[in-house]
């Protein structure tokens, strides 16, 4: 499965489990954005639903890349990489409990079911939320109450990977006469 299906996965569990609804049991008003056809979903304005999306966020700390190596043995290396990958999870709620909605499922981000689902995958909570932005849409020939929330994740990435190392060499100094020095270097 890729990363963004995964991530998607996460965000329904993450949206379902804040509005106390069984993920299990396939909520038909949860539906990511992506899979959006605008002329059947919204059908009526007093019906609540919720659309959701993951993306990639861009940060300062995305750019920082921490790099370790270690010996692995005489001839190989071990190399780290860690970084932090920063996502967001972007929430449009339609419906009369629209506000209601998003704003239960900015509180409990922060709760444990929440928190727990995100360790399981290397994720962390931004805790700045914002509250929901009231942006009424026209949908067809009808007016929708519709409340739009984000939130920041950080997700930490390790790539591991062995490579090569030099097990011993050795180094001849020479000047315009010939061989000055032999030096020979051996990795412990």
């Amino acid at each position: 499965m890729s990363l963004y299906q995964d991530l998607m996965d996460l965000a329904y569990a993450v949206t379902c489990t804040t509005l106390d609804l069984d993920p299990a049991d396939k909520p038909q008003n949860i539906i990511p954005f992506d899979l959006t056809d605008d002329s059947g979903l919204l059908t009526d304005p007093h019906s609540d639903v919720v659309l959701y999306n993951v993306q990639f966020d861009n940060r300062d700390s995305n750019r920082q890349i921490d790099t370790t190596v270690e010996d692995k043995s005489p001839v190989s290396l071990n190399r780290q990489i860690r970084y932090v990958q920063s996502l967001r999870i972007l929430w449009q709620v339609y419906g009369d409990d629209g506000f209601e909605w998003a704003d239960r499922i900015r509180i409990k981000l922060f709760s444990p079911d929440v928190q727990a689902l995100l360790a399981a995958k290397g994720i962390s909570l931004i805790p700045d939320v914002q509250e929901a932005q009231y942006v009424p849409e026209k949908v067809g020939q009808q007016w929708y109450r519709r409340y739009d929330l984000n939130a920041g994740f950080n997700r930490l990435v390790t790539m591991e990977e062995t490579v090569p190392a030099v097990a011993s060499t050795e180094i001849n100094v020479l000047d315009k006469k010939g061989v000055v020095s032999i030096c020979s270097i051996l990795n412990p």
